[in-house]
Parts: C-alpha cells; structure tokens; sequence
C-alpha cells in the first residue's frame, strides 16, 4: 500500500529534522498529499497530533541530551528550535512533568517517546468460508467513535468474493473512509452515494 510508504517517508523527513527546522509542507508533498490531509491523516492514524508528536519527540531527545551530556539548558533548547528558554521549559514540563533543570538531578525518570511507523494489516480474510455464501456485504461505521474504514481491505473483501464467485455490495463507507492516501469525513446522508462514486460493486 503505497500511501503507507509515503507517510511513513514523510515521518522519516521529520525524524531527520527534529534538530532543525520541519517544513510541514515538505512532509506533506512527500506524502502526496495536501497539508491539511496530511495532519489529519497522521492524527487519525497515530491518534495523537503531528504537532503534538514532534513535541514529544524533541522533548525525548531533549531529556537524553540534558541527562547525558553538559549541555546547558539554553544550547538544548536552541538545538530543539526554542528560541525561548522559558517556551523550552513549558514544553519540556508538559511531557516530563518537571523542568529542564530537573532533569539533569540523579534518579529522575524521564519519559520516552520513539519514533511512529505505520502498517496496515489487512484482516478478515474470508475466502475460505465464501462456499455456502451467496452474498457478503460492507459497509463503514456510522456513530460518534465510528472507525476508519480503508478502501484497500474493501477491495481485498470484494476480490475474495469474485475468486469464490460470491455476490459482494460495499453499501456506505462510513462516516469516516480512506482511499488514495486521504482521510474524508462524510455526513451521513452521503454515505450510500459515496460507496457508488467508489465503483467497486460487482
């Protein structure tokens, strides 16, 4: 799945940057996709923000350069783009729960936060139970905590029922569908029409 592959490319891109400036446009166009898909994509996928999750990880590498090494508070918070010592302070706090200074004491405990990479499984395989089976039906979920549904497993579903000769409908995808690498949020009057505009029923 190569949407995949781009986001995490583009989470690579920012991993190499965390000690440097990170162009969210950059990350975006490695993804291929827009900006705004782009962060939405990542705060579903990895249910934390993208800014949240560079927050995280500057502060991660912040707590080992402050425990490990001489560094001063102020050099750390330059190298993590701070220009503030007293903005570096409140980041710091909010992940650790204690300050920069703090961290350099013997026997504090410090929060880790590793890098994020992203996989899909696909499940439900279903082809070996497609003999007694006249039709098999997909659709997304609907309700407030309504899951992703991603267009690849549908196709996966619907190419399991061709091989077993097996009527497939993807009736409505759901309130919230992945295809081509970008996240649509759908009001549920759309949903049905929106699983037709996919033209992948048999």
């Amino acid at each position: 799945m190569e949407w995949i592959e781009r986001l995490n490319n583009a989470v690579t891109y920012i991993e190499d940057n965390l000690k440097g400036n990170i162009d969210i446009e950059e990350a975006s166009k490695i993804a291929c996709c827009s900006t705004y898909h782009f962060q939405r994509m990542f705060a579903y996928i990895a249910e934390v923000p993208l800014s949240e999750y560079i927050r995280r990880r500057r502060m991660s590498l912040a707590a080992v350069d402050l425990k490990d090494s001489s560094e001063k508070v102020i050099d750390v918070a330059l190298k993590y783009g701070y220009d503030s010592p007293t903005a570096f302070t409140r980041a710091f706090k909010s992940v650790h729960g204690i300050s920069p200074s703090q961290a350099k004491s013997e026997g504090v405990t410090l929060k880790a936060f590793p890098p994020i990479s992203f996989k899909i499984t696909i499940k439900g395989a279903i082809e070996k139970y497609l003999d007694d089976i006249e039709l098999v039906v997909v659709g997304g979920e609907s309700d407030k905590d309504a899951r992703p549904l991603d267009y690849d497993w549908v196709l996966s579903i619907r190419q399991q029922c061709i091989n077993k000769d097996t009527r497939f409908e993807f009736r409505q995808c759901g309130t919230h569908f992945i295809k081509d690498g970008k996240l649509y949020n759908l009001k549920i009057k759309d949903l049905c029409s929106q699983a037709r505009k996919a033209d992948i029923n048999c």
